[in-house]
């Protein structure tokens, strides 16, 4: 949904309820000053990490060179680390790559359109047909890992949606009641090829998901923006069947890492940050500004579950 120019001309700013989470209301109370982007509606929609040739859309089938898509040295680092997933894996990259360069880790991305990394057929998004592209693309992934020395973990990112994309083997459709056990023999099929280049797997849990397009909202409601506010308990751990079958699959090496609480702190989920930076650019993607932000409690979680 395209965002009226005319809504874009100044920062979206909160009020004092919004910020602090008590009942004042009333004038904006953010220094326009401390302002950081993404921080109107338009700068929100086109936030998106930049993550090169790392990062493919539905019809790519290869992976970049390892090389390509590494920060940091290729050896003799604190900590390294492989990235891998879908766009909701991306939206992370900028979280990913600033706590790479702040404490001295190696990180490898790889990432694809809506392509699950646990194996299982899934359908590609906007067709009915089976996403083979992603089949071939994640064999490649799994194959360049295992060319990566010493990886300390293997980050897996992807949105809740797999709930209901993944195939049956009667070729149906998952729901969240019968994906499970599809999902969790998949899930045992790649946790023992990643725990043959990796002593960690760490997935993910999905952010919550707004309840529509952020942009969008904030266009309508510019001086009331909890009107584009949700319940953080309605909208959060929708990937819940998922995790189950992933921790189920490989309860030994898997650890989770849930960014919920550091997203949506409070029983209300503001959609912009107190200082004025929008936290979404779609329905359910981080901007890239949000996540790069979100790299200290990241950093810090990932490195209690490797270590």
């Amino acid at each position: 949904m395209a965002v009226p120019r005319t809504a874009v001309e100044e920062p979206v700013t909160q009020s004092a309820r919004a910020v602090t989470g008590g009942s004042g209301a009333g004038a904006a109370t953010v220094d326009p000053a401390a302002l950081r982007e993404p921080n109107t509606p338009e700068e929100a929609r086109e936030n998106l990490p930049d993550a090169g040739p790392c990062y493919v859309g539905y019809d790519p089938t290869s992976v970049a060179d390892a090389d390509e898509c590494r920060i940091g040295p290729a050896e003799g680092s604190a900590l390294t680390i492989a990235l891998i997933g879908d766009s909701h894996a991306t939206a992370w990259y900028p979280a990913f790559r600033r706590a790479a360069e702040e404490r001295g880790w190696t990180l490898y991305f790889f990432g694809k359109s809506a392509c699950a990394v646990v194996d299982v057929d899934v359908r590609q998004p906007g067709t009915s047909a089976r996403y083979d592209a992603c089949t071939q693309w994640r064999a490649g992934v799994l194959d360049r890992l295992a060319g990566i020395e010493g990886l300390d973990a293997v980050v897996i990112g992807r949105w809740m949606a797999y709930n209901t994309f993944t195939y049956q083997p009667d070729g149906s459709q998952s729901t969240p009641a019968t994906v499970g056990p599809v999902w969790q023999a998949g899930a045992e099929r790649t946790f023992d090829r990643l725990e043959q280049v990796a002593d960690r797997i760490l997935v993910m849990e999905d952010v919550p998901w707004p309840l529509g397009d952020v942009p969008a909202c904030l266009s309508e409601h510019r001086t009331d923006v909890e009107a584009c506010s949700f319940a953080t308990s309605e909208r959060s751990g929708l990937d819940a069947p998922l995790l189950a079958a992933e921790e189920a699959a490989a309860p030994r090496a898997l650890r989770t890492v849930d960014m919920t609480d550091v997203i949506c702190p409070q029983a209300t989920c503001q959609v912009v940050s107190p200082t004025g930076q929008i936290k979404y650019r779609d329905e359910h993607h981080l901007t890239a500004g949000y996540s790069a932000t979100l790299w200290p409690e990241l950093s810090a979680r990932l490195e209690a579950e490797v270590r």
